[in-house]
């Protein structure tokens, strides 16, 4: 916040940390790599934040809860590489996005495209 600046945040296994930080998140966070629980994208919406997800999310037990939970326009797509995917998983996973979503491929990577704009401008 002191330097207005976007937070990426990696919090795998912190939810009780989680509990103490809400209130003090900048404008523009995103949660990276996310594939947690539904109770968990609540809250991120609840304070504003993006989520990314990458090909692990379409594993995840409520994977179509979570997709089609996330807002669109706080939606973003990564790979972690090399250690979770890698470059060209992306498209498979915008498609997979697009088709649990019930949206246009393109249109879904484009919003997310616009997304990832948004998120790095100022910040």
């Amino acid at each position: 916040n002191k330097h207005n600046k976007s937070l990426i945040i990696h919090a795998v296994k912190a939810d009780v940390w989680l509990n103490n930080i809400w209130n003090i998140l900048p404008e523009k966070f995103v949660f990276h790599s996310f594939n947690a629980r539904v109770e968990l994208l609540k809250k991120i919406k609840k304070y504003g934040g993006y989520v990314a997800f990458n090909k692990k999310i379409l594993k995840n037990k409520q994977a179509k809860e979570i997709i089609l939970e996330a807002d669109a326009d706080k939606l973003l797509i990564e790979t972690d590489a090399p250690s979770q995917s890698n470059i060209a998983d992306l498209s498979f996973l915008i498609e997979n996005l697009a088709l649990i979503r019930n949206e246009n491929v393109a249109d879904l990577a484009e919003c997310v495209y616009d997304n990832a704009e948004e998120f790095v401008k100022n910040g």
